[in-house]
């Protein structure tokens, strides 16, 4: 359905922000019927990344490059 159509574009698109930032911030909408903690956990397991935290609406994802990190300090 259409709604599965939405919901991979928002994983694909999650996918190459994150593959290109490894950090990012995600947002889901005040009036949204979600909860935050579910969708940062789920999104998460699907993009092998981990959830550094969720506030209010916002979650935060991290998935550390192979090559060129930014956060070679971080052991993954």
């Amino acid at each position: 359905g259409l709604g599965d159509v939405y919901k991979r574009q928002v994983i694909d698109s999650t996918r190459a922000v994150l593959t290109a930032r490894e950090l990012i911030k995600i947002h889901v909408l005040n009036n949204a019927d979600l909860d935050i903690k579910d969708v940062t956990a789920d999104l998460a397991d699907m993009l092998g990344a981990e959830t550094v935290q969720t506030i209010g609406h916002y979650g935060v994802l991290f998935k550390k490059k192979k090559e060129k990190s930014k956060f070679d300090f971080i052991k993954a």
